[in-house]
């Protein structure tokens, strides 16, 4: 009888440890993927005042002098959001050496910027700005990898990762590239052929990428889908009003009368709404994996265990009839 006994108390907390295991890794993998929802918020709010300041400063290193006050304050956003994101990769264990390498070479870049920014051409000015927005896009692929928002096992997620990660990102990136080099082009009173090809190409990028989000969100199931319909109205609407503006009103003219701060605004505008259409996919993913973390908990959960149990007490308890 008593190794019978012996017996069930081994399969039983057996069983209960393969339970505390697998809850204790789920969990530790929903919180990385939480944590990864954080780092992607500071790298956009990065992302964002990166572009702002690079049309900016096109516009002022073009003779435009409209935003030189307004320089030094989103130099100091800059700053601050730099230093915001290094807890974040350093409290990511998996990817500490690799994010924080990309954050140095990030910071390292902005600070050489910063002191000589006049000392630039436009042209030098714009690129310099776009390879660090090109790194800060990239960290921002390593922390998702690194957290596994976008190799989630639910299809339905990993869309909606995919759309977070990459395509708005690169969607927005492509709007402040048209802010930036439209605002320098509106400042100098011109558009040279160069920079008439280049916003031609951007404004067909931006349309294509557009079109991309919107066929990506519309392969998402209710109830997901449908609340994300009025962001992606918004970001629709405003997008493509930015692209009119930018082929009726900078590229076909032969003479440039948009002022600089309409058209700054409107991109603006167009960037907000593609902001606020991340927002609600990261606020989306978040709840999901909360909810996920909540289900960890519920007993129904391990339902599926009691007919192993019962079967091994089935076979196991008859024995005991055959013990002396």
């Amino acid at each position: 009888m008593f190794p019978i006994l012996t017996g069930l108390t081994l399969v039983s907390t057996f069983l209960l440890l393969l339970i505390a295991i697998e809850q204790h890794m789920e969990k530790t993998l929903l919180d990385r993927k939480r944590a990864g929802i954080a780092h992607l918020r500071r790298t956009t709010e990065l992302m964002i005042s990166l572009q702002q300041h690079r049309g900016m400063a096109n516009s002022c290193l073009n003779g435009d002098a409209t935003f030189r006050t307004r320089l030094p304050t989103v130099q100091t956003n800059i700053e601050q959001q730099l230093q915001a994101i290094v807890p974040l990769a350093v409290g990511n264990v998996d990817a500490h050496a690799r994010q924080l390498s990309r954050w140095h070479v990030i910071h390292d870049s902005w600070q050489e910027l910063k002191r000589g920014l006049f000392d630039l051409s436009p042209a030098e000015s714009f690129a310099a700005h776009t390879r660090i927005i090109r790194e800060v896009l990239y960290l921002m692929e390593e922390a998702a990898d690194c957290s596994g928002i976008v190799f989630d096992p639910d299809p339905s997620n990993q869309l909606m990762a995919a759309i977070l990660v990459r395509r708005l990102p690169e969607l927005i990136e492509q709007i402040g590239q048209g802010r930036g080099l439209g605002a320098g082009v509106i400042a100098a009173g011109k558009c040279p052929p160069v920079s008439r090809i280049k916003l031609a190409f951007l404004a067909h990028r931006i349309d294509f990428l557009l079109n991309e989000t919107e066929a990506a969100l519309r392969e998402l199931p209710s109830p997901a889908g449908r609340k994300l319909q009025a962001g992606l109205k918004d970001c629709r609407d405003s997008t493509r009003q930015f692209v009119n503006l930018l082929n009726g009103r900078v590229i076909q003219p032969a003479h440039i009368d948009l002022k600089l701060k309409p058209y700054f605004a409107e991109a603006t505008r167009a960037i907000e709404a593609n902001i606020a259409l991340i927002d609600q996919l990261a606020d989306t993913l978040h709840s999901l994996f909360a909810v996920q973390i909540g289900d960890l908990a519920r007993p129904n959960r391990y339902a599926p265990l009691l007919p192993a149990a019962i079967s091994t007490a089935f076979v196991l308890v008859p024995l005991t009839w055959l013990l002396p």
